[in-house]
């Protein structure tokens, strides 16, 4: 439990979509691009999402909101 109240921040969820994408289409090698604000936990998924053009620029921390994990999904699937 981390303590948010059943919210899940960017970098979480881009985690998630991450590993979706990493089954459907094999590993992937991580941007060497170091987003600020994030977590050691994500930043290798952070980076590999980066990587791939799934994201730009995030907050990482910051609540994913519905329409951003659909486009998400929407893209890796």
């Amino acid at each position: 439990y981390n303590g948010n109240g059943g919210y899940v921040t960017k970098e979480q969820a881009i985690a998630g979509i991450v590993k979706i994408y990493e089954v459907k289409n094999g590993k992937l090698k991580p941007s060497n691009y170091q987003m600020s604000g994030t977590s050691a936990a994500y930043s290798e998924a952070v980076r590999k999402a980066y990587a791939i053009g799934l994201i730009d620029d995030i907050n990482p921390q910051q609540y994913v909101t519905y329409e951003e994990l659909c486009d998400w999904l929407v893209q890796v699937l």
